[in-house]
């Protein structure tokens, strides 16, 4: 996988996963009475999933972020080739800043900070700084699934331990008409000691760790809140958490939304737990959750198990929840939920609108092209080179007019090539002219070239008939491949780079000048070049770098 896919897909989920969570703290903190729990812990299950699906939905807009400095298009999307650019630039700032000209390079040689900072500035052209980065990125991820795998062990092993006896008796039967109840299996149920509160532990093989001390009453209300932890799955949705912590270490955003999701995930059992209950059944569960606060910690956001007990603020917001239980609105609930979703359909449009394949020039159809490549022979006439001349300006992608013209052709005086280069001219009735040089190369390739490419290699000036011409970037890697697979089936498959040069400008005249690279299986690097004009589109392919 190319460190580029990876990036693309951390650089969107963070971008519109952070925008989510930012707006979801003045929303937990106003409209929590008026959503309900319930709603909330859907959002955030939304954000998880904008966290942990790459996923990228074509969107007819984003074409306009997309930096024209960005030097990868067809790996980096627009929003991360936005970042690319400007942490580009920000390295470049710092550098200007701390680089001191009159040192020169030792300067760089004696300062570390100087040293590293010039190896990421020179490693972003030819990816070393983007495998540089990758590497500390993937050692934050193993780091921190380390650490909760580690702290998820010794916690069970703890726990465990504690073990004291199996749920017996009456109160064994209270729990199994609980979970009858409510449409769960019942778990295995012990009780341990010392423990503060009673917790539902483990995800393949869970089980209820209940509390040595607690009362009938307490531990009936306990049983209630982890038999509704048990059936929302809350162990599974603690791993999602997790999971985005370790995949997004270097976020805290994201640490600060686990840590809310799992205080929702407690209030939305809570809620459960007290529905029907008159103000004096709601101070007792109140009262059995400020008991159950101790200095024995309940389960840390990094524990595959829910506690029941919190501390601090998080208590304080359950307990005030318990007892100001606000009347929630069915109807604003799930008008939220819809728009949540909605707004998650639109954070995954981060990748650019497929767009109409523009008409390739089938190498094929013309007869003289087809002969002139397929017997892989040298223009050896002028007629040969006028003959091609005449059936490429006819080709549907070039779509000259050449009725009524006089042609001529003569070998390029500058050109000292063997099989040779003709130079063809068509001297049309409006008194412009159709320049253009022929050959067919050893590979049997035709080479056309127009006057405007011409222009640019000698220096003359392009005709005024090729102007006012505004390049349509997004066609031409579908049309340069297309031709390459024409003249070299395959031949796609082994591109290395594709470079956008940007627009020049001779005087009237526009050329829009982009680059394919690619290995060929012998020593020799070649390269396929298209420059576009108003009126036709020209490919010029061939070996090394001349």
């Amino acid at each position: 996988m190319r460190t580029a896919t990876v990036y693309n897909f951390l650089i969107e989920a963070n971008i519109m996963a952070s925008l989510a969570i930012l707006l979801m703290i003045p929303i937990r903190k106003f409209l929590r009475p008026r959503l309900g729990s319930r709603a909330l812990c859907f959002a955030w299950l939304l954000v998880a999933v904008r966290l942990l699906c790459p996923v990228a939905l074509p969107n007819p807009w984003i074409s306009e972020i997309k930096s024209p400095y960005n030097f990868d298009p067809t790996a980096i999307r627009p929003i991360a080739g936005q970042v690319k650019v400007r942490l580009e630039d920000a390295v470049d700032d710092v550098w200007m800043r701390a680089y001191d000209p009159q040192g020169g390079m030792e300067s760089i040689r004696n300062d570390p900070w100087l040293r590293g900072l010039h190896e990421i500035r020179s490693g972003f052209p030819d990816g070393r700084s983007a495998h540089f980065f990758m590497g500390i990125y993937l050692a934050g991820v193993t780091g921190v699934t380390g650490w909760f795998a580690v702290a998820n062990l010794l916690y069970r092993r703890r726990l465990k331990k504690r073990r004291v006896e199996p749920l017996s008796g009456e109160l064994l039967e209270t729990y199994q008409a609980l979970c009858a109840e409510k449409g769960v299996r019942p778990l295995p149920v012990y009780y341990a000691d010392p423990l503060n509160s009673a917790c539902l532990a483990g995800l393949i093989r869970p089980w209820i760790a209940l509390p040595l001390a607690a009362d009938r009453e307490q531990a009936e209300q306990m049983l209630r809140h982890e038999i509704c932890h048990q059936k929302a799955r809350d162990p599974f949705w603690t791993l999602v958490s997790l999971v985005c912590c370790a995949v997004h270490w270097f976020n805290p955003l994201v640490w600060i939304a686990a840590a809310m999701a799992r205080t929702d995930r407690e209030l939305r059992c809570d809620g459960s737990v007290t529905r029907g209950m008159d103000e004096t059944g709601r101070k007792r569960y109140a009262e059995t959750l400020i008991c159950a606060v101790s200095r024995h910690p309940a389960p840390g956001m990094p524990m595959l198990a829910t506690g029941m007990s919190m501390t601090g603020r998080k208590m304080k917001t359950r307990v005030k929840s318990i007892l100001q239980s606000g009347r929630r609105i069915p109807a604003l609930a799930i008008a939220f939920c819809l728009t949540a979703a909605v707004l998650l359909a639109g954070a995954f449009a981060t990748a650019e609108m497929p767009y109409p394949r523009s008409a390739i020039p089938n190498v094929g159809t013309a007869d003289a092209l087809t002969a002139a490549r397929s017997a892989a022979n040298a223009v050896k006439t002028e007629a040969e080179a006028i003959a091609i001349a005449k059936e490429a300006w006819k080709l549907p992608a070039l779509g000259a007019d050449a009725e009524g013209a006089e042609w001529r052709a003569e070998i390029d005086p500058g050109d000292r090539t063997d099989p040779p280069v003709y130079r063809v001219t068509a001297a049309l009735p409006d008194g412009n002219e159709l320049i253009c040089s022929v050959r067919v190369d050893g590979s049997g390739v035709c080479v056309f070239e127009n006057a405007a490419v011409l222009a640019l290699r000698d220096g003359m000036d392009a005709p005024q008939a090729l102007v006012k011409y505004d390049p349509y970037r997004r066609e031409l890697k579908d049309f340069v491949y297309a031709f390459a697979e024409q003249a070299e089936p395959g031949i796609t498959a082994r591109f290395t780079e594709w470079v956008d040069y940007g627009n020049e400008t001779d005087g009237a005249n526009t050329f829009a000048l982009f680059e394919a690279w690619y290995e060929d299986p012998g020593p020799d690097s070649k390269t396929i070049v298209v420059q576009i004009q108003p009126e036709v589109r020209i490919v010029d392919y061939y070996d090394g770098v001349g």
